[in-house]
């Protein structure tokens, strides 16, 4: 494969990963023909969507040190590990998880709704040259009982993701439709 079919095929799988909030970057609006108007709103839910995240990681900054506590430097090492293995340590330790899990499923949900917002943005021809943009689906098969490196957790949406990308490459994006403001 030569450099340039690389670079354009690496290019295509960050587009994959992104998903269609890669219409935030500016190249990506120049390649779509994003209007000034469609920019603005782009911009707006983006910016909608990192407040909330960012208040959601200071809340969870919040929990973290909420269960360690402040370090105390009188405190020795003795004593704090004796004290990180308390009853009481573990089940503050579950329920911040239980808590972090909720906080990621938040963002993931924002995610969602800000993709479905700027599809609604997007006329059907952006859209269309959008998922042109997508190329062949990217795939990684690893032989069986071979992990992926940062394997280990399930998928937030549960494998969904993988079963709408068999069937269009920008499927997930749009999961329901409503009339276009752009008449298109």
């Amino acid at each position: 494969m030569s450099h340039w079919l690389a670079r354009d095929r690496l290019e295509q799988i960050r587009l994959q990963q992104e998903g269609p909030l890669a219409v935030a970057r500016p190249e990506i609006q120049e390649k779509l023909n994003i209007g000034p108007e469609q920019i603005a709103l782009i911009e707006s839910i983006m910016a909608e969507m990192n407040e909330a995240r960012g208040q959601m990681s200071q809340s969870g900054s919040e929990m973290f040190s909420q269960l360690v506590g402040p370090r105390d430097d009188d405190e020795d090492q003795k004593a704090r590990r004796a004290r990180m293995k308390s009853p009481q340590f573990a089940a503050q330790t579950k329920k911040m998880q239980s808590q972090m899990q909720k906080l990621r499923q938040r963002s993931d949900q924002l995610e969602r709704q800000a993709i479905q917002e700027i599809s609604r943005v997007l006329t059907k021809r952006q859209r269309q040259a959008f998922d042109r943009m997508l190329g062949e689906p990217f795939r990684l098969d690893l032989p069986k009982g071979q992990a992926r490196p940062g394997a280990g957790a399930s998928p937030p949406d549960g494998g969904k993701a993988k079963a709408a990308a068999d069937s269009s490459p920008a499927a997930k994006a749009r999961p329901g439709t409503r009339p276009r403001k752009n008449g298109d």
